[in-house]
């Protein structure tokens, strides 16, 4: 929390990210997650909010961060 940027925690659990953001959020920390559980539009608008910095934390599961691109979008946020 203390250094710029955004943290990646990789996940495979749906029910425990749901859980961890919630709490994170409830605390005043943004954060948000990406799983299946999300609509194309909920995970573009995250993503969105990735690129501008203003999340601290996301959660992603594996098999998302595997799918596709997604690792050069990773890449591409400080």
């Amino acid at each position: 929390m203390l250094l710029d940027g955004l943290t990646i925690v990789i996940s495979p659990l749906i029910a425990l990210m749901k859980d961890q953001v919630q709490g994170l959020v409830a605390n005043g920390i943004p954060a948000a997650f990406i799983n299946s559980s999300l609509s194309g539009n909920e995970q573009s608008n995250i993503e969105w909010k990735a690129k501008l910095g203003e999340l601290k934390l996301l959660y992603i599961s594996p098999e998302k961060l595997l799918s596709g691109n997604y690792l050069n979008f990773i890449k591409s946020l400080n």
